[in-house]
């Protein structure tokens, strides 16, 4: 560990990621490469040195940054949990669990804001996966003058696409007659991921009869007494496509989240979403058509909306229809690409050429 980082080892220990500026990789990652004609950024954590890379960065290159979380306009933090204090400074961590203005936090921001102050406001294009991180980014003291647009990720809708239930169902071997709950837990000890109340709203579901779980990601054993088929990490996608066509709901219960691709991937399968109304998941679920959302953090109401999409099968199969619908709409790999040449092309375009944004 960095010596930096030791005096909030404690703290550290309880997030999921906490990125410094400082990563390993070199400026000369670009310096080396020749023939560019647009820069694309996307995940840098641990990997780019701010300072070095943006020093080094051709000027007559557009560059372009993919924003995965809120790490690249924070103070470490990959999400800020509500705190805001990637609008100003940062400092004060409530991860870090820090009094201290001058913390970690506080210095990595500053790092990152030396090293971005090399770029001219038309030198960096943020691209955000929603509107909800286009509204941070717009907030942030770092990447707030520069130009952002919304790109949603795609989702390949041949590889995900819905499958006959009761054929996903007798390849899994889940038993006949029940309603199948899917979710993923790739970790439930972080309190970002929601999984301590999505345990809670499934104790409220324990007299049911007639429910299963389908639990991906997670290889210990969960602590329900609900009949489950836990598989661990998967990574064949025939497998998960017939997971997420097994199922009759598919929840998340993040506390905050940017463009979760198991939504998109359940939704491609024609799978209906419950979850939290948090981050850019209101703009993957269009609430009452493919599906249920919830006050962030209601553990009652999390589990009347699985239990009401459980128990009935007309208004399921329509927010299933549309789910598939939706994904195809607005979440195709197609669109996702088509989007980023035009993109492209305007940023590559001479000044007197008129490109539509």
């Amino acid at each position: 560990m960095h010596r930096a980082r030791a005096p909030y080892s404690e703290a550290l220990a309880k997030v999921a990621n906490f990125s410094d500026d400082r990563g390993s990789g070199a400026g000369n990652v670009i310096a080396n490469v020749t023939g560019i004609d647009v820069i694309q950024l996307h995940w840098i954590c641990e990997f780019l040195n701010y300072r070095r890379f943006f020093s080094v960065v051709p000027e007559n290159v557009p560059l372009i940054w993919r924003l995965a979380d809120m790490n690249p306009f924070t103070g470490g933090c990959h999400y800020d949990g509500g705190c805001g204090r990637f609008e100003k400074a940062c400092g004060a961590c409530p991860v870090l669990e820090s009094q201290q203005a001058d913390d970690l936090s506080n210095a990595i921001l500053n790092r990152k804001k030396a090293a971005l102050a090399k770029l001219s406001n038309e030198r960096l294009h943020i691209v955000a996966l929603n509107h909800w991180m286009a509204e941070q980014v717009r907030r942030s003291s770092l990447l707030g003058r520069f130009d952002c647009s919304v790109i949603p990720n795609g989702v390949d809708l041949e590889e995900f696409k819905p499958i006959q239930r009761n054929v996903a169902r007798e390849a899994l071997g889940v038993p006949k007659g029940r309603k199948i709950l899917a979710f993923v837990a790739d970790s439930w000890s972080y309190p970002r991921k929601g999984f301590r109340l999505l345990l809670d709203a499934l104790d409220s579901l324990k007299a049911r009869r007639d429910l299963f779980l389908l639990v991906v990601g997670q290889p210990k054993r969960l602590p329900i007494s609900l009949p489950s088929l836990q598989v661990g990490h998967v990574q064949a996608v025939t497998f998960l496509r017939q997971l997420y066509s097994a199922a009759d709901v598919f929840v998340i219960p993040s506390l905050e989240d940017n463009q979760p691709n198991t939504v998109l991937e359940a939704m491609a399968c024609g799978t209906p979403v419950v979850g939290f109304n948090v981050g850019g998941i209101p703009e993957m679920v269009d609430e009452g058509k493919t599906g249920l959302l919830v006050q962030r953090g209601d553990v009652q109401k999390l589990a009347r909306a699985i239990e009401f999409l459980l128990d009935h099968e007309e208004e399921r199969g329509t927010m299933a229809a549309q789910a598939r619908k939706r994904a195809e709409k607005r979440f195709s790999r197609e669109a996702q690409v088509q989007r980023y040449l035009e993109l492209y092309s305007r940023l590559l375009a001479k000044p007197n050429e008129q490109v539509p944004r």
